[in-house]
């Protein structure tokens, strides 16, 4: 079988837009990085039948309602009119409901994988994979370390994570639904120093976690919830010369 890393992401803001009853989708604006050194281990080799197991990092087997590599496999048969059949091993690594896009970042090893051993010529475009699957999937596809994706996450430019560098993570035990986060998001609420706008939401849901959260930040940081948590990142200002 063969191996791949599928990276954690964490974000430096995230803003969110208008909805859009069409696609059923809120807009956004976000500056995503890649956490090279938090990851989830895909095997994946082809096979006559598709079979797909999970595993935490002591070889303990894990189970999931939603599977997203499920779901993948659905969407581009679905969108390139073939089957694709395959084994994948996970081994999980990265935390689930933490913000970090464990989910997204596994569908677009796979999405890659299979463009790569079934030679797909012509690719599902970005603004379906992200209307239809996930909003974060096109930025783990673009392979950037830094990237601004836009409109429903479809539109991907490179960027570079500008006199930051991330310092660390703080996992917390609570386990979020980005939905019920996106429901309990009210404009009115929005504080402008917030650097992600599902801040208020996520802690009118969680608020044990706000002291927390205040106490990261200082004059040369950058503290940010992750997605829609429960991480938090902190991102530490770097040095002028």
């Amino acid at each position: 079988m063969n191996h791949y890393r599928s990276y954690a992401k964490v974000n430096f803001y995230l803003k969110i837009k208008e909805y859009c009853p069409k696609v059923k989708k809120h807009k956004l604006e976000s500056k995503l990085v890649l956490v090279k050194d938090l990851y989830d281990d895909l095997y994946l080799e082809k096979s006559n039948q598709t079979k797909i197991k999970y595993f935490d990092q002591n070889n303990n087997s894990l189970t999931f309602s939603d599977d997203i590599l499920v779901r993948t496999k659905k969407f581009l048969e679905d969108k390139l009119n073939q089957t694709f059949e395959f084994k994948a091993k996970v081994i999980k690594r990265i935390p689930t409901l933490s913000g970090l896009g464990s989910a997204p970042s596994n569908a677009a090893v796979l999405i890659n994988w299979i463009y790569q051993e079934f030679g797909i010529l012509n690719p599902v475009s970005y603004y379906e994979i992200a209307t239809e699957l996930g909003s974060d999937i096109p930025f783990f596809l673009s392979l950037h370390d830094c990237a601004i994706i836009k409109n429903f996450g479809d539109q991907v430019e490179q960027s570079i994570l500008d006199g930051y560098e991330t310092e660390k993570i703080i996992f917390n035990k609570q386990k979020p639904s980005t939905k019920k986060i996106f429901e309990l998001l009210d404009y009115s609420q929005i504080k402008k120093e917030n650097l992600n706008d599902l801040e208020q939401p996520f802690f009118s849901l969680f608020p044990e976690l706000l002291p927390s959260f205040n106490q990261l930040k200082n004059d040369s940081n950058h503290v940010v919830l992750a997605g829609a948590g429960s991480c938090f990142v902190v991102f530490r200002k770097l040095n002028e010369i």
